[in-house]
């Protein structure tokens, strides 16, 4: 197990050390940042300046191993739009959007688990057939266009729940619902076709016929079992939600690090761009690793062996 988790946290950093590059590149793709930081009727002379401040006439090459020497000091830079360093940006936004992305995987587990329970032992019928509407709906439906619809029905017609903003428990319950909502639908599939083949196996058969209660079938033997697949899904959908908090957390006005990463890409902001991709980069793969590992006490016959 040590040498698996030594080899993974290897591979952990040479990803983070590929993106760095790759993200470096691409945020110069956006264009000039200048053109959003100065007036319209800046001079050329007042814009060249300012650019020989920001390093910008510098290299490619340069700028990147100028970057690559503040990051390994754990320094991210400087939002060249809000003159604030990205460290502290992201601090304090990072913590709503953890709240979000946690509850939201959390309780979209918890549906997906019953869900996904209930749709194998009731193969065929109405309860199955529901549940996999329910599936195909969260699949199909964008997330911004489901934010919106909530919006209208909780907030604007019911007025039972607020459409926006950082509050309290009720302000989260909208945007955690349709982050989550993704994940339910892949999920719930998922594990129902891993409970469909576990039933069919032969222990499960002989754990029936010796007269072991049927909650214990199920919830004992079968579901750990079948739901290994499904943890490896929520580790890669952790990734997937966070993506999809982006634009959730845009319709939804809330304060976390989705709606600052659409604010630094609309002003070209390359340090804060840069600061988040790889802060959420590193993020899930810490979550996969955490997946991973958590695959030894789900399933004990599983063992780890570094190749």
């Amino acid at each position: 197990m040590l040498n698996y988790v030594v080899a993974r946290i290897g591979q952990a950093i040479l990803t983070l050390f590929v993106l760095s590059i790759v993200i470096f590149l691409l945020a110069r793709v956006l264009g000039d940042p200048l053109v959003f930081m100065l007036p319209f009727d800046a001079l050329p002379a007042d814009v060249e300046r300012v650019r020989l401040q920001l390093g910008f006439d510098r290299p490619l090459i340069v700028q990147y191993a100028e970057f690559l020497t503040h990051l390994l000091r754990g320094d991210l830079g400087t939002s060249t739009r809000q003159h604030v360093p990205v460290t502290e940006l992201l601090s304090q936004r990072w913590v709503a959007s953890a709240i979000l992305t946690g509850i939201s995987l959390t309780w979209a587990l918890a549906a997906s688990i019953v869900l996904g329970v209930v749709a194998a032992l009731w193969r065929g019928r109405i309860l199955d057939a529901a549940v996999r509407i329910i599936a195909i709906i969260g699949q199909s439906a964008p997330a911004f266009w489901v934010g919106i619809v909530l919006v209208q029905v909780f907030s604007v017609w019911l007025e039972l729940l607020p459409s926006g903003g950082e509050g309290g428990i009720d302000h989260l319950v909208l945007p955690a619902f349709t982050v989550g909502l993704l994940a339910v639908a892949g999920m719930t599939r998922l594990l129902r076709s891993g409970m469909l083949e576990v039933l069919d196996a032969e222990y499960i058969k002989k754990a029936r016929i010796m007269g072991v209660p049927e909650r214990l079938v199920i919830w004992k033997h079968a579901l750990p079992n079948a739901i290994i697949p499904t943890l490896t899904f929520a580790g890669e959908y952790f990734g997937i939600l966070i993506s999809a908090a982006v634009v959730v957390e845009t319709v939804f006005a809330w304060p976390g690090v989705g709606r600052l990463a659409f604010e630094a890409v609309f002003t070209r902001d390359y340090p804060l761009i840069q600061g988040i991709v790889l802060v959420v980069a590193a993020s899930v793969l810490a979550i996969n690793l955490a997946v991973d590992i958590l695959y030894a006490y789900v399933d004990p016959r599983i063992r780890y062996e570094r190749t």
